[in-house]
């Protein structure tokens, strides 16, 4: 992704241009991918609605406005999940290098994807096991070379791509890369993807495992053990965001093809279809909307412009923006970055490490010099502490709250304090 954005700078396009290009190019062929890849291994009837529910997706969507690399993830993701299916269904092993390749580069583009590796190597083989329940020991012998050609591949990544970024995630305080708790993070995750997806793509599993089809095995099993280990790893080092579990998505979306085309089938008449599917698509519309209102950011830019128009000389500013404040300044102040202050369980003390050593020192020159200092705050996830809360109202004026109306769950808040 780094590569072709700065090749096209090269050439001389536009920064932002350059930098979203790629992202939107990945979002774009997600669709057209999905239907070829799930029409050659699946069907043609689930291809469509699966492709269906992915052009639809406003997460989906939103990632493609990002100046980042998860459009791509998503796009490597989908292939490598579907490659793995094909050489599942025909036994080529041009499909397995495809599958291995392109879960790599996934994993080099954001690490997450390398849950990819062991989780396809059990659905693999529990699909492999599903297809010939009679003859598991004929199936361990036919198998075993490519379950142990993911589980090498696995291990390089782990200690050449994945090793250093894993220790600097879990060297990370809490909160560094996701502030979610476990059960934030999977009602995020569920409303995210859609709620419908979820619906679509849990019914074709509502059956005795028994029952279950090969196809249904290998993507349940490939979702399951893709998402289980972030789940698991969230509540320990930087923490983990849904956007995260976006390597796995790709198995949810095949499985709610598969749903829809089930229901599809046993309605006879082309109207009932196209409610269907109406009432599945508009259930789509409150995040689309609230994603093209504020492309779900925080407006960091009024939020810049508001503190620059009041004329403070040499401010001070203190801000939780992710570095997005000093993209937007037009003006020379003072920048300390916060990260966050939910995740403050107390207010700020001299033992509580070096960013808020930082913010002491600083109100306290403020005080004696008689600097303007503002903090620049988003509160858009949860509440603050009570005592974090307290120290706010005894220190800081709140002066404007910024906030663009939404439709969905999410609200994009940012407060500006003076001290």
């Amino acid at each position: 992704y780094y590569l072709i954005c700065h090749g096209l700078l090269k050439i001389g396009l536009p920064d932002p241009l350059a930098i979203r290009l790629p992202a939107a190019i990945a979002a774009g062929l997600l669709a057209p991918v999905t239907y070829g890849l799930v029409r050659r291994y699946v069907s043609y009837q689930i291809a469509v609605c699966t492709a269906i529910l992915v052009a639809a997706n406003p997460w989906y969507f939103q990632l493609s406005q990002f100046g980042r690399f998860y459009s791509l993830v998503v796009l490597l993701s989908l292939a490598a999940t579907l490659f793995l299916y094909g050489f599942l269904q025909e036994g080529r092993w041009r499909w397995l290098w495809a599958a291995i390749g392109s879960a790599g580069l996934a994993t080099a583009a954001h690490t997450t994807a390398v849950v990819l590796f062991p989780a396809g190597a059990v659905a693999f083989f529990m699909a492999a096991l599903r297809r010939h329940h009679r003859q598991p020991l004929q199936v361990l012998r036919r198998f075993w070379l490519p379950v142990c050609v993911l589980g090498g591949a696995a291990s390089c990544l782990l200690a050449f791509l994945v090793r250093d970024a894993f220790l600097g995630w879990y060297q990370a305080p809490h909160g560094r890369y996701g502030n979610y708790s476990l059960s934030h993070l999977v009602m995020g995750f569920l409303i995210f993807t859609g709620l419908q997806v979820w619906a679509l793509g849990l019914l074709p599993l509502m059956k005795p495992l028994r029952k279950w089809q090969t196809t249904e095995c290998f993507f349940a099993s490939l979702l399951f053990f893709a998402i289980t280990p972030l789940l698991v790893l969230s509540p320990i080092g930087g923490g983990v965001a849904p956007r995260y579990l976006l390597a796995t998505t790709p198995s949810l979306f095949v499985l709610a093809g598969f749903g829809w085309y089930q229901i599809n089938s046993q309605l006879a008449l082309w109207a009932q279809r196209v409610v269907l599917a109406a009432v599945i698509l508009m259930m789509n519309v409150p995040m689309a909307l609230s994603t093209l209102s504020d492309g779900n950011h925080c407006d960091y830019r009024s939020a810049v412009a508001f503190v620059e128009n009041c004329d403070a000389d040499n401010p001070i500013v203190f801000c939780t923006a992710h570095e997005l404040y000093r993209y937007y300044a037009s003006q020379n102040a003072e920048l300390y970055e916060l990260h966050t202050l939910d995740n403050w369980s107390a207010p700020p003390s001299r033992s509580a490490g070096p960013i808020q050593n930082e913010l002491l020192d600083q109100l306290m020159i403020a005080e004696q010099t008689g600097r303007e200092l503002f903090l620049v705050s988003r509160e858009d996830r949860r509440p603050f502490q009570d005592d974090v809360r307290r120290w706010i109202a005894q220190n800081f004026q709140l002066m404007r709250t910024i906030e663009t109306p939404r439709y969905d769950h999410r609200r994009n808040q940012v407060s500006i304090y003076t001290y």
